[in-house]
């Protein structure tokens, strides 16, 4: 069945944060070819006319509002309790995480701005963020290369990453690099940035334990952990001997992040 879209509303149960963020092209899409799958929703007590909750189903009604759709088809379901309610908008939600690359939705905001002619006001409304939050986003696209790779492994956090901007692209690959490393704050990656900015070093005061590039070592081999790093999400230090001999290490920090990089590496585990 189809219900008019003012009729449909978020749910109270919901977890807190911010709506999930939406892409011009997805709108154009639903305005093409309509809402698809149906919302699940359940009957609000005690509503005249009957309103509803939406269980799942809270980006596609979005995408219907924007798309000047008038109302969605749904699925009513009266059985559900409020803990099962709450599972499902958590599992829902958990499933948006994979949406919120920060680098994905800067690009959004910059297509935004520069094909549809919104105002950043516009454009931080519809991808669900505030004024403040967009431009952090639109800040990122300034980084380096190999940093931004880091932030959409989720490596890198949208906190670590907003002091690195500005810097210069090597700076910035190193002290990301030892943020993962170290797993430093984003408060201390910001000190650390500070005090690039002011021409002071950033490896000397670096910990033992770190296992950061020596700084003796050539700069060609130290470029190419920093690439590698980036290219397997995890760091990466290379140690050579005078034959020509010598080891390649990949660390990581937990043993899910040692499955992803098995995984990348074509290693099923099994026989």
């Amino acid at each position: 069945m189809d219900i008019d879209l003012d009729l449909l509303e978020l749910s109270s149960l919901r977890p807190q944060g911010p709506m999930p963020p939406v892409t011009p092209d997805e709108v154009e899409l639903t305005a093409k070819v309509g809402v698809y799958p149906p919302l699940m929703v359940r009957p609000l007590s005690y509503t005249h006319p009957q309103r509803y909750e939406i269980l799942r189903g809270e980006k596609t009604w979005r995408l219907a509002q924007m798309a000047g759709l008038g109302a969605a088809p749904v699925v009513v379901r009266d059985d559900i309790t409020d803990d099962d309610a709450r599972t499902l908008l958590e599992e829902e939600r958990g499933g948006q995480h994979k949406e919120d690359d920060p680098l994905i939705q800067a690009r959004a905001i910059q297509r935004l701005r520069n094909e549809k002619g919104c105002t950043l006001t516009e454009a931080a409304g519809i991808m669900g963020l505030t004024l403040e939050g967009a431009c952090h986003r639109l800040r990122l696209l300034r980084l380096d290369p190999a940093v931004q790779e880091l932030v959409t492994r989720g490596q890198l956090r949208l906190g670590h990453a907003k002091p690195l901007v500005g810097l210069i692209g090597e700076t910035q690959r190193v002290l990301a690099l030892r943020a993962v490393r170290e797993h430093l704050s984003a408060r201390a990656l910001e000190r650390l940035a500070k005090s690039a900015r002011a021409g002071e070093s950033v490896t000397d005061s670096m910990s033992e334990s770190a296992a950061m590039t020596p700084a003796e070592k050539d700069p060609d081999l130290v470029r190419l952990e920093t690439e590698l790093s980036a290219l397997v999400g995890s760091p990466v230090t290379i140690e050579y001997r005078d034959d020509g001999s010598g080891t390649l290490s990949v660390g990581y920090a937990n043993l899910d992040v040692l499955d992803g990089l098995l995984e990348r590496m074509g290693y099923g585990g099994e026989p």
